[in-house]
């Protein structure tokens, strides 16, 4: 189902590399493309919903959605779709809330088995080649973290947080990336992200009324984070 968007472009605070964002998929490893579509709804002030699918664009094939309302009332909403975005079709994320609610959302990727081993031990640095997860942020009004966490096993996960800052419009739109190095032991040794078993990702939404598109999930081309990274660093010069 394609899904058509409105929004009032606000003021942008760069704080990542700014580019246009891209329907073409060029990485070394897919997490999701956001081309199987899944839908979930939940109604405040402390409803819950909960559902997976299988199908193309998936890391492990099955991907598993979950969302909660913090606080509110209204409705939380999580959608993998194909949005219209000023007459170009993308397959996004959307994770959205009512002007009262707050909420979290929860996207897990563990293969078939659904377990922390369920991926089967993917090589998230392609051999040593690849560093980061890279994702974009189509459009995110307020400021919300995205929580990724890894597992190898269940005895061995480590967690890595972004925070985004708000006030990213369309058009551009931003390019993030989050460094391996920038996780922490979550427990045992932590992950070993070249023997990946399962792969979290948390929207965390506390202030009311947050609407947040992401586009594609992936380790980026080898190659590539490094000349992202030292983009992010000029811009930031550039601004003092």
């Amino acid at each position: 189902m394609k899904r058509s968007l409105m929004v009032n472009l606000v003021s942008l605070g760069v704080l990542a590399v700014v580019t246009q964002p891209s329907t073409e998929v060029a990485a070394a490893i897919i997490i999701d493309t956001f081309e199987t579509t899944q839908s979930l709804t939940a109604e405040g002030p402390a409803g819950t919903a909960n559902g997976s699918i299988m199908g193309a664009g998936i890391l492990g094939t099955e991907q598993e959605m979950a969302i909660e309302v913090n606080s509110g009332t209204g409705w939380l909403t999580l959608a993998a779709d194909e949005f219209d975005v000023f007459g170009e079709d993308l397959d996004l994320l959307s994770h959205s809330h009512d002007a009262s609610i707050t909420g979290q959302s929860w996207i897990t990727w563990d293969g078939v088995a659904d377990t922390p081993t369920g991926l089967g031990g993917v090589d998230l640095t392609e051999g040593g080649l690849s560093s980061v997860f890279e994702f974009d942020v189509i459009m995110d009004d307020f400021a919300v973290d995205l929580t990724f966490t890894v597992w190898t096993d269940a005895a061995n996960w480590s967690v890595g947080t972004i925070a985004l800052p708000g006030g990213i419009p369309f058009n551009p739109g931003q390019t993030f990336v989050l460094p391996y190095a920038d996780f922490t032991v979550g427990g045992g040794t932590g992950a070993d992200f070249a023997d990946v078993g399962a792969i979290k990702l948390l929207i965390d939404g506390q202030i009311p009324g947050t609407d947040l598109l992401l586009g594609i999930i992936q380790t980026p081309e080898p190659g590539t984070a490094s000349l992202i990274m030292l983009g992010a660093l000029a811009l930031l010069r550039r601004k003092r």
